[in-house]
């Protein structure tokens, strides 16, 4: 699954050098954190998640008896980690 996820996003975006895929499996789901550039991101996200909703639903339809989730990781976001160290 992470290489149609990598293909469907090859395919429609443009800074190919920044994408990066992290997969994290468990028992019954496969999430596919995404990084990509920041004019990437936009783009995946844009229009309500019109593209990235598309993907899901692509890579959703191939997975099988695993559920799979596509999410863009924001780098500017702030982490777990750094919520916990503000207690």
């Amino acid at each position: 699954m992470r290489d149609l996820v990598e293909f469907t996003l090859r395919s429609v975006l443009n800074d190919l050098d920044q994408i990066s895929i992290g997969v994290v499996e468990g028992r019954a789901s496969v999430l596919f954190e995404v990084h990509v550039s920041d004019a990437d991101r936009d783009r995946l996200l844009a229009d309500d998640r019109a593209l990235l909703s598309s993907i899901q639903a692509v890579v959703s339809a191939s997975s099988g008896q695993q559920r799979a989730v596509v999410d863009v990781v924001d780098p500017n976001a702030p982490t777990e980690q750094a919520d916990q160290g503000e207690e």
